[in-house]
């Protein structure tokens, strides 16, 4: 066995199978390391937009929240003044699409029933209309009456399609006000979710992150797809057959669990992470979704940037050693042959 031969398999392939457990091990580690930070990254971002949606919906919820409070104070209301009252609240945001005031029954000048309603109309919804409502709102089915007179406590209700009113998808604040301590009405405040809409909208990165806002009790506020807007997420994922999806999510929405769930894709072939964020104001939940390959692009590509550098550097250091080794062993060869 010749000298260089003996070199080869006892010097250069023992370094490069050093190098390779070394470089296997680094991209290993920075592989974990990335992951954790994009996936760091994903949730936060996540947080960031559920935090300007939750700014959003307490500066409007506060209009009914403070009318409701000067109402428990000052009983003595007409109902020019509270119309008046009510045109201040609509103008006020332009998230406003309606706003209401309803009072328990006989308790606004001897009325059975009193509903003054303020709302926009118009295809720019810049007119504003006054109506007085025709409908008993004390009956079961009308949960921004009912639920927060329950509860004596501020509610958002589930998302509704406003048919013969606005005609779009919408939600409604509701805040109680007393008098002498008992429950005397609720002012309100109608939302249209498609200022929502297009403010999630405007948040879809170029990185392919996508997001899906849910209702307290799981129902679609805001999709990239229209046709889910006002649907179970339940009955979304049944219809997709991925019953699966519903059984991991369910547990974390329920318990209010922000961290990373990683799940396969029901609208794509690949995996995709899913971050919840909390939005306390409304009970709602601002879902970020990612498909892995999108997420881990810029890591792929460096891995492939790392492979090739580091594989070039091994291949001119191995030809620079047996260049060395040629110039090295060359004497020694000369010697050998004169001596035979």
């Amino acid at each position: 066995m010749s000298l260089r031969l003996k070199f080869v398999l006892f010097v250069i392939a023992p370094l490069f199978l050093v190098f390779a457990a070394i470089l296997a091990v680094g991209l290993q580690a920075f592989e974990d390391n990335t992951r954790k930070t994009i996936a760091r990254e994903l949730a936060q971002s996540a947080e960031l937009h559920a935090a300007r949606i939750e700014v959003l919906l307490r500066e409007v919820s506060q209009i009914a929240s403070t009318t409701a409070a000067h109402l428990s104070i000052d009983s003595d209301i007409d109902e020019a003044m509270a119309f008046e009252l009510l045109r201040s609240n609509v103008g006020s945001s332009p998230l406003v699409f309606g706003a209401a005031l309803a009072f328990e029954p006989y308790t606004f000048q001897d009325r059975r029933l009193f509903g003054p309603y303020v709302y926009r109309r118009g295809e720019d919804l810049s007119e504003i209309v006054s109506v007085e409502l025709d409908y008993d709102y004390t009956r079961p089915e009308w949960d921004w009456w009912n639920l927060p007179r329950e509860a004596e406590a501020n509610v958002w209700t589930e998302p509704y399609f406003d048919e013969g009113g606005g005609n779009i998808y919408m939600t409604t604040f509701s805040a109680p006000f007393f008098r002498g301590g008992r429950f005397a009405g609720v002012a309100t405040i109608d939302i249209p979710l498609e200022p929502l809409k297009q403010l999630i909208a405007s948040l879809q990165s170029e990185r392919g992150q996508r997001f899906l806002l849910l209702s307290g009790q799981q129902r679609v506020l805001y999709s990239d797809k229209p046709e889910q807007i006002g649907r179970s997420i339940t009955d979304i994922f049944q219809e997709l057959g991925r019953a699966d999806v519903t059984a991991a999510l369910q547990p974390a929405l329920a318990a209010g669990d922000t961290g990373m769930l990683q799940l396969q894709g029901w609208d794509s072939a690949n995996t995709q992470w899913i971050s919840p964020a909390l939005i306390e104001a409304g009970g709602w939940t601002l879902l970020s979704i990612q498909d892995e390959d999108r997420a881990l692009a810029f890591l792929n590509s460096q891995k492939t940037r790392a492979i090739s550098i580091l594989t070039v550097a091994f291949v001119v250091g191995v030809i620079a050693i047996w260049l060395l080794l040629l110039w090295v062993t060359r004497p020694l060869e000369n010697l050998n042959r004169a001596v035979e």
